[in-house]
């Protein structure tokens, strides 16, 4: 997903010579294959498991972190299907406006020519 700041940055999900990578550094061990073929796992994922395990005493468990990891997958895969989050555009006539807002055209929040 692209976010707008100063700079641009889209971030991916992993794949499998990152997971394995992740696996590595956030639990110490070879990620297991089943776990390689999770779809959508991020850097994030890897450190919330991290800290369940942590505090469930599981770190030394890889089925039951890869479980977690494919759970979090799984949430990832349903949030997708839902459709997005976010503010979805309003035409003049919803927001009861008698004429459309003019464009603005920049970040000042001065709108642009022809309004």
């Amino acid at each position: 997903a692209s976010r707008r700041f100063l700079f641009r940055a889209e971030f991916r999900p992993l794949d499998r010579p990152r997971i394995a990578r992740a696996f590595r550094l956030f639990f110490e061990g070879e990620a297991p294959p089943e776990a390689l073929a999770l779809p959508g796992l991020t850097p994030a994922d890897f450190a919330g498991v991290r800290e369940r395990a942590e505090v469930l005493g599981t770190l030394a468990d890889a089925a039951w972190i890869c479980r977690e990891l494919a759970g979090e997958s799984r949430a990832k895969a349903a949030g997708q299907k839902a459709g997005a989050i976010g503010f979805a555009p309003v035409s003049a006539n919803e927001a009861g406006n008698e004429r459309p807002a003019a464009p603005i055209d920049d970040f000042s929040g001065r709108a642009g020519e022809g309004a």
